[in-house]
Protein backbone atom coordinates (compact mmCIF):
# COMPACT_ATOMS: atom_id res chain seq x y z
CA UNK A 1 0.00 0.00 0.00
CA UNK A 2 1.49 3.66 -0.63
CA UNK A 3 1.14 6.35 1.34
CA UNK A 4 -0.11 9.83 0.00
CA UNK A 5 1.48 13.58 0.86
CA UNK A 6 -1.51 15.54 3.20
CA UNK A 7 -1.72 18.10 1.06
CA UNK A 8 -3.13 15.81 -1.52
CA UNK A 9 -6.34 18.20 -1.11
CA UNK A 10 -4.27 20.54 -3.09
CA UNK A 11 -3.27 18.14 -5.90
CA UNK A 12 -5.11 18.58 -9.34
CA UNK A 13 -7.72 15.47 -10.21
CA UNK A 14 -5.59 14.08 -12.82
CA UNK A 15 -2.77 14.27 -10.13
CA UNK A 16 -4.75 12.43 -7.94
CA UNK A 17 -5.35 9.97 -10.74
CA UNK A 18 -1.78 9.17 -11.70
CA UNK A 19 -0.59 9.06 -8.41
CA UNK A 20 -3.50 6.21 -7.55
CA UNK A 21 -2.82 4.40 -10.72
CA UNK A 22 -6.40 4.40 -11.27
CA UNK A 23 -8.14 5.72 -14.60
CA UNK A 24 -8.97 9.33 -14.34
CA UNK A 25 -12.73 8.50 -15.09
CA UNK A 26 -12.67 5.94 -11.63
CA UNK A 27 -10.60 8.25 -9.42
CA UNK A 28 -12.89 11.23 -10.69
CA UNK A 29 -16.25 8.78 -9.70
CA UNK A 30 -14.36 7.69 -6.67
CA UNK A 31 -13.73 11.44 -4.83
CA UNK A 32 -17.46 12.79 -6.30
CA UNK A 33 -19.30 9.86 -4.74
CA UNK A 34 -17.47 9.96 -1.51
CA UNK A 35 -17.38 13.64 -1.06
CA UNK A 36 -21.40 13.31 -2.23
CA UNK A 37 -22.39 11.02 0.52
CA UNK A 38 -20.40 13.50 2.88
CA UNK A 39 -22.34 16.26 2.16
CA UNK A 40 -19.04 17.94 1.14
CA UNK A 41 -21.02 20.46 -1.07
CA UNK A 42 -18.06 23.18 -2.31
CA UNK A 43 -15.88 20.13 -3.44
CA UNK A 44 -18.32 18.29 -5.19
CA UNK A 45 -18.54 21.05 -7.76
CA UNK A 46 -14.76 21.58 -7.70
CA UNK A 47 -14.54 17.92 -8.47
CA UNK A 48 -17.64 17.86 -11.39
CA UNK A 49 -15.89 21.01 -13.22
CA UNK A 50 -12.14 19.33 -12.81
CA UNK A 51 -13.31 16.28 -14.31
CA UNK A 52 -15.25 17.73 -17.03
CA UNK A 53 -12.24 19.61 -18.33
CA UNK A 54 -10.40 16.69 -17.83
CA UNK A 55 -12.13 15.00 -20.44
CA UNK A 56 -14.40 12.76 -18.39
CA UNK A 57 -17.94 12.29 -19.96
CA UNK A 58 -21.16 14.08 -18.69
CA UNK A 59 -22.60 10.68 -19.12
CA UNK A 60 -20.46 9.08 -17.18
CA UNK A 61 -20.53 11.60 -14.25
CA UNK A 62 -23.87 11.75 -14.68
CA UNK A 63 -24.13 7.37 -13.36
CA UNK A 64 -21.82 9.14 -10.09
CA UNK A 65 -24.82 11.52 -9.63
CA UNK A 66 -27.19 8.99 -10.19
CA UNK A 67 -25.79 6.19 -7.61
CA UNK A 68 -25.84 8.55 -5.22
CA UNK A 69 -28.99 8.50 -3.81
CA UNK A 70 -28.26 4.58 -2.87
CA UNK A 71 -25.25 4.83 -0.81
CA UNK A 72 -25.97 8.43 0.77
CA UNK A 73 -29.91 8.97 0.43
CA UNK A 74 -32.10 11.42 -1.66
CA UNK A 75 -31.32 14.71 0.30
CA UNK A 76 -27.26 14.41 -0.15
CA UNK A 77 -28.18 13.35 -3.71
CA UNK A 78 -29.99 16.25 -4.67
CA UNK A 79 -27.22 18.45 -3.43
CA UNK A 80 -24.94 16.69 -5.41
CA UNK A 81 -26.89 16.91 -8.14
CA UNK A 82 -27.36 20.42 -8.37
CA UNK A 83 -23.95 20.77 -8.16
CA UNK A 84 -23.08 18.52 -10.73
CA UNK A 85 -25.86 21.02 -12.84
CA UNK A 86 -23.61 24.61 -12.10
CA UNK A 87 -20.46 22.37 -13.12
CA UNK A 88 -22.46 21.74 -16.61
CA UNK A 89 -23.80 24.93 -17.25
CA UNK A 90 -19.92 26.26 -16.35
CA UNK A 91 -18.88 24.23 -18.67
CA UNK A 92 -21.33 24.67 -21.79
CA UNK A 93 -22.40 21.18 -21.95
CA UNK A 94 -25.85 19.38 -21.28
CA UNK A 95 -26.63 15.90 -20.59
CA UNK A 96 -28.85 14.22 -23.65
CA UNK A 97 -32.37 13.54 -22.44
CA UNK A 98 -32.92 9.48 -22.26
CA UNK A 99 -35.98 7.46 -23.30
CA UNK A 100 -38.68 6.89 -20.39
CA UNK A 101 -37.89 3.23 -18.68
CA UNK A 102 -41.01 1.29 -18.18
CA UNK A 103 -39.63 -2.32 -18.03
CA UNK A 104 -39.94 -3.74 -14.81
CA UNK A 105 -39.71 -7.09 -15.74
CA UNK A 106 -36.23 -5.75 -17.84
CA UNK A 107 -35.01 -4.22 -14.20
CA UNK A 108 -35.89 -7.41 -12.17
CA UNK A 109 -33.82 -9.54 -14.44
CA UNK A 110 -30.89 -7.57 -15.08
CA UNK A 111 -30.84 -6.68 -11.46
CA UNK A 112 -30.74 -10.20 -10.20
CA UNK A 113 -28.33 -11.37 -12.42
CA UNK A 114 -25.85 -8.40 -11.58
CA UNK A 115 -26.73 -8.92 -7.95
CA UNK A 116 -25.33 -12.50 -8.53
CA UNK A 117 -22.04 -11.78 -10.05
CA UNK A 118 -21.39 -9.45 -7.31
CA UNK A 119 -22.27 -11.80 -3.74
CA UNK A 120 -21.71 -15.10 -6.14
CA UNK A 121 -22.37 -17.75 -3.73
CA UNK A 122 -24.22 -15.53 -0.98
CA UNK A 123 -26.26 -13.93 -3.26
CA UNK A 124 -29.40 -15.96 -2.71
CA UNK A 125 -28.80 -15.92 1.47
CA UNK A 126 -27.82 -12.28 1.43
CA UNK A 127 -31.60 -11.70 -0.40
CA UNK A 128 -33.08 -14.30 2.10
CA UNK A 129 -31.87 -12.43 4.98
CA UNK A 130 -33.12 -9.10 3.25
CA UNK A 131 -36.95 -11.36 2.97
CA UNK A 132 -36.71 -12.70 6.78
CA UNK A 133 -36.85 -9.68 8.20
CA UNK A 134 -39.11 -7.26 5.67
CA UNK A 135 -40.71 -9.41 3.14
CA UNK A 136 -40.69 -7.93 -0.27
CA UNK A 137 -36.99 -5.92 0.58
CA UNK A 138 -35.45 -8.07 -1.99
CA UNK A 139 -37.08 -7.28 -4.70
CA UNK A 140 -37.29 -3.75 -4.07
CA UNK A 141 -33.55 -4.51 -3.58
CA UNK A 142 -33.52 -6.24 -6.86
CA UNK A 143 -35.41 -4.12 -8.83
CA UNK A 144 -34.44 -0.70 -8.00
CA UNK A 145 -30.93 -0.54 -6.82
CA UNK A 146 -29.48 -3.45 -8.99
CA UNK A 147 -32.31 -3.52 -11.95
CA UNK A 148 -32.62 0.44 -12.79
CA UNK A 149 -29.70 2.17 -11.50
CA UNK A 150 -26.36 -0.17 -10.76
CA UNK A 151 -27.30 -2.34 -13.66
CA UNK A 152 -27.18 0.84 -16.41
CA UNK A 153 -24.76 -0.39 -19.57
CA UNK A 154 -23.30 3.77 -19.19
CA UNK A 155 -20.75 2.64 -16.31
CA UNK A 156 -19.23 -0.75 -16.15
CA UNK A 157 -20.14 -2.42 -12.70
CA UNK A 158 -16.48 -3.19 -12.11
CA UNK A 159 -16.30 1.13 -11.72
CA UNK A 160 -19.05 0.98 -10.05
CA UNK A 161 -17.88 -1.36 -7.25
CA UNK A 162 -15.03 0.83 -7.04
CA UNK A 163 -17.24 4.28 -6.19
CA UNK A 164 -18.89 1.82 -3.81
CA UNK A 165 -15.71 1.16 -2.05
CA UNK A 166 -15.14 4.92 -1.77
CA UNK A 167 -18.05 5.97 -0.66
CA UNK A 168 -18.62 3.21 1.89
CA UNK A 169 -15.18 3.83 2.96
CA UNK A 170 -16.15 7.70 3.82
CA UNK A 171 -19.22 6.36 5.44
CA UNK A 172 -17.73 4.16 7.87
CA UNK A 173 -20.20 1.12 6.52
CA UNK A 174 -17.62 -2.18 7.28
CA UNK A 175 -19.60 -4.74 6.40
CA UNK A 176 -21.30 -3.31 2.84
CA UNK A 177 -17.69 -2.27 2.30
CA UNK A 178 -16.21 -5.60 2.60
CA UNK A 179 -19.39 -6.71 0.66
CA UNK A 180 -18.81 -4.37 -2.48
CA UNK A 181 -14.47 -4.96 -2.13
CA UNK A 182 -15.29 -8.49 -2.44
CA UNK A 183 -17.87 -7.66 -5.50
CA UNK A 184 -15.09 -5.61 -7.14
CA UNK A 185 -13.08 -8.89 -7.29
CA UNK A 186 -15.90 -10.89 -8.64
CA UNK A 187 -16.03 -8.30 -11.45
CA UNK A 188 -12.55 -8.43 -12.52
CA UNK A 189 -10.66 -5.65 -10.15
CA UNK A 190 -7.30 -6.12 -8.75
CA UNK A 191 -6.68 -5.86 -4.71
CA UNK A 192 -4.84 -3.12 -5.34
CA UNK A 193 -6.91 -1.00 -7.44
CA UNK A 194 -9.89 -1.80 -4.34
CA UNK A 195 -7.06 -0.12 -2.29
CA UNK A 196 -6.28 2.73 -4.31
CA UNK A 197 -10.09 3.43 -4.49
CA UNK A 198 -9.66 4.10 -0.67
CA UNK A 199 -5.89 5.55 -0.87
CA UNK A 200 -7.36 8.08 -3.33
CA UNK A 201 -9.46 9.74 -0.85
CA UNK A 202 -6.40 10.72 1.22
CA UNK A 203 -6.95 14.64 1.87
CA UNK A 204 -10.16 14.53 0.86
CA UNK A 205 -11.53 12.36 4.21
CA UNK A 206 -10.43 11.60 7.58
CA UNK A 207 -6.95 9.85 8.13
CA UNK A 208 -9.07 7.72 10.84
CA UNK A 209 -11.50 6.73 8.55
CA UNK A 210 -9.50 5.84 5.61
CA UNK A 211 -7.69 3.14 8.21
CA UNK A 212 -10.40 1.76 9.44
CA UNK A 213 -11.22 1.03 5.81
CA UNK A 214 -8.32 -0.35 5.07
CA UNK A 215 -8.37 -2.80 7.26
CA UNK A 216 -12.14 -3.83 7.16
CA UNK A 217 -10.94 -4.39 3.04
CA UNK A 218 -7.17 -6.02 3.43
CA UNK A 219 -9.05 -8.61 6.45
CA UNK A 220 -11.52 -9.91 3.93
CA UNK A 221 -8.57 -9.90 1.22
CA UNK A 222 -6.59 -12.67 3.59
CA UNK A 223 -9.75 -14.27 4.46
CA UNK A 224 -10.80 -14.71 0.87
CA UNK A 225 -7.46 -15.90 -0.30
Amino acid sequence: MFLFEKNMLNMSLEAKAEQSGLSLQVSAGCLLLAATVSGQVTRIQQLYEEALAGGVSAQSLAEVARMAHLIGGIPRAIEGLRCFGIALKNAGITVPAEASEADRDGHAERGLELFRQIYAAQAEPVLDSLDAILPGYRSWIIEHAYGRVLSRPQLPARERELLAVAALSAMRCPNQLKSHARGALHLGAKPEEIQAAIDVLAGEQPEEILDEARVAVAAMLRRDR
